[in-house]
């Protein structure tokens, strides 16, 4: 075997790796997670994990910091891309109660990122490149 037919196996079993692992998350384990959380909303996944639920209808599960009145999530795959300013109202499932929220992702505040993925985080390499996202409720005025 040459090295370019080497390189090209290589590299297709990168491709089939990374492929697989993206249909796994998306197939098999968020739909999972997202039974357990609406199903046992009080349980230890759920003190850790909320549910984004975009205007769509698409659900993400994702794990989440609760801190200065907020809701902190850190995005490493492309979902945050609908959050760049200004921010889109969605909604998100946290212990079983739904909230209206205001979602922005924050690209240009590395000392706020690192604060936060500090609690968010503690163990994930510095050098991973995942985006923090702030999600603040919206007040919604009553009726009489």
């Amino acid at each position: 075997m040459n090295k370019l037919t080497i390189v090209g196996i290589f590299l297709g079993a990168l491709v089939a790796l990374v492929l697989g692992y993206a249909f796994y998350q998306t197939y098999i384990t968020n739909p999972r997670v997202i039974r357990e959380l609406l199903d046992n909303p009080q349980d230890k996944t759920a003190a850790r994990v909320m549910l984004i639920e975009f205007p769509s209808g698409k659900m993400l599960p994702v794990n989440y910091l609760h801190k200065h009145k907020k809701y902190w999530a850190g995005a490493d795959g492309r979902w945050w891309r609908d959050l760049r300013e200004p921010g889109l109202n969605l909604s998100i499932i946290v212990r079983g109660e739904t909230l209206i929220v205001h979602g922005i992702a924050i690209e240009d505040d590395k000392q706020l990122t690192d604060e936060i993925f500090s609690e968010l985080r503690p163990t994930a390499p510095r050098w991973v490149g995942a985006v923090l996202v702030k999600f603040t409720p919206m007040i919604l005025e009553e009726k009489p």
